[in-house]
């Protein structure tokens, strides 16, 4: 994967001046969506709408079938071992066929991750464009390359929340099964994939459409969540990727957080990424050289991103920290993301000995060519 030094300088300097200033958490945040996309019926099951303005539910005119995903960042905004108290879903409905009737739609929490491509419908948006690499189909999960196992989507039945909606503006989800949600993908990230819109799919003419991250006009969607910190605990981090597969023209983001509920502690912080081949394993230093290969056996030559002292009551996030578009001459297979915090000069001596980690978290992604 080619390192872009521009990005990265950036997130150094931003983790830099957060780190130093201290951070303390609010009781609520209000994320915003970070990836989301419609499966458009019709034309094969190759239709999408990765960077369109609009996110579309229920059937059109000639009963095509319309479904939008959506999914949030919440382990890498939220700090780790909060407890959530509630989850509340913002869209703003920006078109519907005149004179329609009030209809029910409805979330569920998806079970498969899905893709975001670079794909961006022309005029209304209602009739999709072409899927590009990476992104979510009828069909496919990831277009076109991993599908889903269920035809339009991989989702609980179960409903997480429902609202009946009519009219352009503003409307809201939330539930006891939507913070359930939240909870669970706060404590597992590796589960977090997000939530699948469903409109009134009985009739003809019940397409609605909502405004998508993308859009520039209208209100993009929200989720307001409400949580109290972790008043016990050791150190502890969360680093999150903005989906599990890639695409050539897909961007990577990585997003972290970070609290110390307790005792003051004093580490040094690494960033590492292992590649493809299983062997190498490639350690952001402070950018000069801007990576330095190495492995477990040449521990003691790898400088750490930083050292610093975490004080009691800290939390911090840092959302897309890290970003880089993948290119297509990068190697294909999985890839995995380390941040670990170790006691301050740990590997020195070029071992893991029992209590240098301090805390660590790492976050798998695939890429294919």
């Amino acid at each position: 994967m080619k390192k872009q030094a521009a990005d990265l300088i950036r997130g150094v300097l931003g983790l830099l001046l957060v780190l130093e200033s201290g951070g303390v958490w609010a009781d609520q945040v209000v994320l915003p969506a970070s990836k989301d996309n419609t499966m458009y019926e019709g034309s094969g099951g190759v239709l999408a709408n990765g960077r369109g303005d609009g996110l579309f539910v229920g059937r059109t005119d000639a009963g095509l079938l319309r479904r939008a995903l959506i999914a949030f960042d919440v382990a890498g905004r939220i700090p780790p071992g909060s407890t959530i108290n509630s989850a509340t879903l913002t869209l703003e409905m920006t078109r519907e066929r005149p004179g329609s009737p009030a209809t029910e739609v409805t979330l569920h929490k998806l079970q498969t991750d899905w893709g975001e491509g670079t794909s961006d419908a022309p005029a209304e948006e209602g009739a999709g464009t072409l899927a590009t690499p990476g992104d979510a189909t009828v069909e496919h999960a990831f277009f076109d390359f991993i599908p889903w196992d269920n035809p339009r989507g991989d989702f609980e039945f179960t409903l997480s929340a429902s609202v009946s909606v009519q009219g352009l503006g503003s409307f809201t989800w939330t539930s006891v099964q939507m913070t359930t949600d939240v909870q669970t993908w706060l404590d597992d990230p590796s589960l977090n994939h997000g939530w699948i819109l469903i409109g009134d799919e009985g009739g003809f003419g019940t397409a609605k459409r909502f405004a998508s991250r993308e859009n520039s006009v209208a209100p993009t969607p929200a989720l307001t969540v409400d949580f109290t910190p972790p008043a016990s605990g050791n150190l502890a981090l969360a680093v999150t990727a903005n989906q599990e597969a890639f695409a050539p023209g897909n961007t990577l983001r990585l997003s972290l957080a970070a609290s110390n509920p307790v005792a003051p502690v004093d580490g040094d912080v690494f960033l590492a990424i292992l590649l493809p081949d299983g062997d190498t394993l490639n350690f952001f230093s402070d950018l000069s050289p801007e990576v330095e290969v190495g492995s477990i056996s040449r521990l003691a030559n790898v400088s750490p991103l930083i050292s610093f002292s975490f004080p009691a009551s800290f939390f911090v996030t840092i959302p897309d920290f890290y970003t880089n578009t993948w290119v297509g001459d990068e190697l294909a297979g999985q890839y995995i993301i380390y941040l670990v915090v170790t006691s301050p000069g740990a590997f020195s001596d070029g071992t893991i000995d029992p209590g240098d980690i301090l805390a660590l978290d790492s976050v798998t992604y695939t890429f294919h060519p």
